[in-house]
């Protein structure tokens, strides 16, 4: 996978694609719709694997960057304990999943705040800033499900708890900040080639 503006455009229209389904699954799941979540059984793994995909090209990203091997080595870590979580997640008939979500729960956390440390030595200025916004955006998703576990579920106002859903839009919205920046760059450099 080529790092130029063809592909490039490409993930740009997957990852509308995936924030325009994801906030279809978090309004669904919010109730608001007269439809029940299980009528849309392919919704939740489809976006698993969009983000995952997403995962794979940002990787690529850095790594066309020349980015310091642990940056590139933290994200493909939170990239395969996500794809993991997801295969735990949607095949619970391997009998894996119940014995390992605590575990994964932790390496999750672990790596995840591995992940956010390593964003802070990205070198090029293009993608420095959209890459620490995205890891914000993870941190704010992590603090708003934590928040939805411990304090709205008790809360006298439950519509607060699933309104905080709609956080998880942010992910999608920085890695869209990502490739608009790494747009400018190879618009950038196909200028500079011509002169």
């Amino acid at each position: 996978m080529r790092l130029n503006s063809e592909t490039n455009r490409f993930f740009i229209i997957i990852t509308v694609m995936y924030t325009v389904l994801l906030a279809l699954s978090i309004y669904l799941k919010i109730g608001t719709m007269p439809v029940k979540v299980g009528q849309y059984p392919a919704l939740e793994p489809a976006l698993q694997i969009i983000y995952i995909l997403l995962m794979i090209y940002l990787v690529r990203v850095l790594k066309a960057f020349d980015e310091k091997s642990a940056v590139v080595t933290a994200l493909i870590l939170y990239t395969c304990i996500r794809g993991a979580y997801a295969i735990i997640k949607f095949f619970p008939e391997a009998k894996l999943g119940s014995s390992y979500v605590a575990p994964m729960g932790f390496l999750t956390i672990v790596i995840g705040i591995y992940f956010f440390i390593q964003l802070f030595r990205i070198q090029n200025r293009y993608i420095s800033l959209p890459y620490i916004l995205f890891g914000f955006s993870l941190v704010l998703v992590f603090v708003a499900e934590i928040a939805l576990i411990v304090v709205f579920r008790v809360s006298p106002y439950p519509a607060i708890a699933n309104y905080m859903r709609f956080v998880d839009l942010l992910t999608p919205l920085c890695i869209l900040f990502i490739l608009k920046r790494v747009s400018a760059f190879i618009n950038e450099q196909s200028t500079q080639s011509m002169f």
